[in-house]
């Protein structure tokens, strides 16, 4: 059952369900449908990017990725229709595409994995056509969000880097609005917080931060080395949902 953060976290994020919205009449909003991209699966679960394109784009919607062919690495975004749930060390290479619960439709999701040593921040924006990749600003609304397999494995159990976390402890995932390249807002959305974590799909409210033309993500947890997080910064969407200004409608 998909539940809020607000009633998860005491947080300063807001959230609200689609419903609220798609009910008014003065909008006209658009989901992402990644059930229309599992062509690029070929036979596997997931798409990390290993066929060079740099992106996924549904529709309008593009999420970027980075792949590093040399080392068979990857950050941004990648695609995964895997129904496990659960994360083995000794398949990280498959197990690394896990949400940590099932999708509420097609369980075909995005897994955004952030790297501050990687080439930018997992970043969607939406462009005038597949052919036309003119950028769109948009409103974005919501979002559903939980944590990755790997991620709340790490946070409940520890691992080989990265500590069980206590009540204390926090991983916060940061969405972040920009137009003409300057931030409009950011939101602080909870993934662990005071001992409790995100095991199931919450819907985030991403209104505040108004018109963009990309939103970017980032994460930040308590448990730092040397090297930066410790804890996996993997992290699981769905079911993006935005709107556009009124004079784009029907472009």
């Amino acid at each position: 059952m998909k539940k809020y953060f607000a009633l998860l976290f005491a947080s300063s994020a807001l959230l609200c369900s689609c419903n609220d919205f798609i009910e008014d009449n003065s909008f006209s909003p658009y989901v992402s449908h990644l059930e229309d991209m599992q062509s690029v699966f070929q036979g596997k679960t997931y798409w990390n990017g290993e066929d060079g394109s740099g992106k996924l784009q549904d529709d309008f919607f593009v999420y970027t990725n980075n792949y590093n062919a040399e080392w068979g690495s990857w950050d941004g975004f990648s695609l995964s229709c895997s129904t496990s749930t659960t994360f083995n060390a000794d398949n990280y290479l498959t197990d690394q595409y896990n949400c940590c619960t099932l999708t509420p439709n097609a369980n075909t999701f995005l897994v955004g994995y952030y790297s501050a040593f990687g080439n930018g921040e997992p970043t969607i924006y939406t462009t005038k056509s597949k052919t036309d990749m003119t950028r769109r600003p948009f409103y974005p609304f919501t979002v559903d969000v939980t944590n990755a397999a790997y991620t709340l494995t790490s946070i409940k159990n520890g691992d080989a880097y990265a500590k069980k976390f206590d009540a204390t402890d926090y991983l916060y995932l940061y969405v972040t609005g920009y137009k003409d390249g300057k931030e409009t807002k950011s939101l602080k959305l909870p993934l662990a917080e005071n001992g409790k974590f995100l095991e199931q799909w919450a819907t985030a409210d991403l209104r505040s931060l108004g018109l963009v033309d990309e939103i970017r993500f980032k994460m930040d947890s308590s448990d730092k080395g040397d090297w930066g997080i410790n804890t996996p910064t993997y992290f699981c969407l769905d079911n993006l949902t935005i709107t556009f200004p009124q004079e784009q409608i029907n472009k």
